[in-house]
């Protein structure tokens, strides 16, 4: 039984691609949120954030990797693409 368009595998990297600064951005808020309890010291949020806060730095790292990725597909000569992100980074 069919519920729609069929998706191909290609569709979340797509998607993760387009959205990825948005994500980014995100996490960066939610790790920010975590660490604020640290050093206002006032509960501004229930265990939900503290317990799950954390993963905020995973699914950054993550999405920073795959752009990472998807940048070395563009420019597959290895020692090209780290010239790129040197330059970038200096």
């Amino acid at each position: 039984m069919n519920h729609g368009t069929a998706h191909s595998p290609l569709d979340h990297r797509t998607w993760i691609s387009k959205h990825r600064n948005e994500i980014m951005g995100l996490m960066a808020l939610l790790i920010i949120v975590y660490h604020a309890r640290w050093t206002t010291g006032v509960p501004l949020y229930d265990n939900t954030i503290n317990r799950y806060g954390s993963i905020g730095v995973d699914v950054f790292v993550f999405v920073s990797g795959f752009g990472l990725a998807y940048s070395l597909t563009k420019t597959p000569d290895v020692g090209a693409f780290m010239r790129k992100r040197l330059a970038r980074i200096l």
